[in-house]
């Protein structure tokens, strides 16, 4: 979420749109509540070294 307001903002400042934005599969709803448009929400299936070690993801 804390992303999507760094590439808001920075549209802004360039004039160009936002044209989609994606995410976690886990904050779609989140998202859909924010968000004006379509979200892309992806499910990730490999585990970087740390999650791995720290349980984390």
């Amino acid at each position: 979420m804390e992303g999507y307001g760094k590439v808001s903002e920075m549209a802004a400042r360039l004039g160009l749109p936002v044209a989609f934005l994606a995410s976690p599969g886990p904050l779609e709803r989140k998202l859909k509540q924010s968000y004006r448009g379509f979200p892309f929400c992806l499910e990730f299936y490999m585990k970087t070294p740390w999650e791995e070690a720290f349980g984390e993801g």
